[in-house]
């Protein structure tokens, strides 16, 4: 009450979300809230897109986890190429590297941690953008060639910064 803060639940903005696989055949369901003077029938999906990312039935990332890789991917291709064409200065590609790659990746990845070979994907991928922009050959330490662009955390890493970030906020 101290801020007005209302719940509007109508039928046109609220959709039921599936967690389980199992009956597909219904596509309704009726909502009745504790404090909603009226139930109503809403739409019951088995994914939904929210803040951005498609939450399948079965709670599974990984489709988000690669599809936001490959976008990512693009976008770091475009970058290597300024780089090599001296149309951005090497010393400052990481700047648009955090700003226009690593940013499509933060809001999700708190989302993969559980994920089965994320760590190791995040890892993988990391390291190859890093030779990318770096024009390093396959065989060079990823370490190294990470610390030369002044990246302090690998894939791995930066998703944990970021569940650890998530926790300290909700603490």
């Amino acid at each position: 009450a101290e801020h007005d803060a209302q719940l509007h639940v109508t039928k046109d903005k609220t959709v039921a979300m599936r967690t389980i696989a199992g009956d597909t055949a219904s596509t309704t369901t009726t909502i009745n809230f504790t404090g909603v003077e009226s139930s109503f029938d809403v739409a019951v999906a088995s994914q939904q897109r929210w803040l951005g990312v498609l939450w399948p039935y079965d709670l599974c990332f990984t489709v988000d986890l690669r599809s936001r890789l490959a976008a990512a991917d693009g976008v770091s291709s475009v970058l290597t190429g300024l780089v090599e064409n001296y149309v951005v200065p090497f010393p400052l590609a990481t700047v648009p590297f955090e700003c226009k790659i690593d940013s499509m990746l933060t809001g999700s990845r708190l989302l993969w941690r559980g994920l089965d070979g994320s760590t190791s994907l995040l890892i993988e991928q990391y390291a190859k953008w890093a030779r990318s922009l770096l024009g390093a050959a396959s065989w060079r330490n990823a370490a190294v060639i990470s610390s030369e662009l002044r990246w302090y955390l690998d894939g791995c890493c930066r998703l944990l910064r970021d569940v650890a970030l998530h926790r300290a906020r909700i603490q």
